[in-house]
């Protein structure tokens, strides 16, 4: 059960913005089909509560008091 992934690398101080969302973070570099990044567990747990809705494909956190929503591209969606 469960398996693995060997990163190809390590990237110091990345930073990334969404919307008025803004970070900066260590990210490992992965060989991936379909997607550019994956935000993982480390990253979510610094968010604290998180609100989130897998049929519409949004999240919703609060940082220093201000709300942020990320929504996704729902394709194929009838």
């Amino acid at each position: 059960m469960g398996g693995g992934i060997t990163s190809k690398g390590y990237c110091c101080n990345i930073k990334l913005s969404m919307d008025d969302y803004k970070m900066q973070s260590d990210m490992y570099v992965l060989s991936l089909g379909g997607c550019n990044m994956i935000l993982g567990i480390q990253w979510l747990m610094i968010l604290g509560p998180i609100l989130w809705d897998f049929c519409e494909l949004w999240m919703q956190f609060k940082v220093d008091d201000n709300k942020y929503i990320i929504k996704g591209i729902n394709v194929g969606k009838s």
